[in-house]
């Protein structure tokens, strides 16, 4: 739990209770609630950092099954959106944080292509490669075409391959 990440600031346990407390603020924001920045404390995994996973997951996945959430419009720090945007910026932030925690413990991510697929459209149509100061992620990192599209997707956030 205590090995470094890409994410220079935080080690695994960190990593996972950021994803944990993603995992809840999106929660809130399918219930309407305004979703807030702020610091995130290693408790919220107590003693089954797995668990607290697995079960904030299956919370924000139910709360997402109802439709018309997907077009309700969403608060997020930066600006007011529909669900599925929120949702997809929900995912992208999912999926680069599964690479650094992949990387961070030597084993290789297994997403569906076709939700490395997504996550990587919304975050090319969203991003820009000039990121503002704030913006969550880093700016590209050059990489090699050939290299497969999780790789490609966590080089355009800011992370080495």
């Amino acid at each position: 739990m205590d090995l470094p990440t890409p994410c220079s600031e935080w080690d695994v346990r960190a990593l996972i209770a950021h994803l944990v407390a993603g995992n809840v603020r999106f929660l809130g924001v399918a219930e309407g609630k305004r979703a807030e920045r702020g610091p995130v404390t290693p408790d919220v995994l107590g003693d089954d950092p797995a668990g607290a996973y697995r079960r904030s997951a299956e919370a924000l996945k139910q709360a997402w099954r109802d439709p018309a959430r997907l077009d309700q419009q969403c608060e997020l720090p930066f600006g007011v959106m529909p669900g599925r945007a929120a949702l997809a910026v929900h995912l992208v932030e999912t999926v680069a944080h599964a690479w650094d925690l992949a990387k961070a413990t030597g084993q290789q991510p297994a997403f569906d292509p076709d939700v490395i697929q997504a996550a990587a459209q919304f975050a090319h149509s969203t991003l820009p490669e000039d990121r503002p100061p704030g913006t969550p992620f880093a700016a590209p990192v050059p990489v090699a075409d050939d290299l497969a599209e999780l790789d490609r997707l966590a080089a355009f956030l800011g992370r080495t391959p």
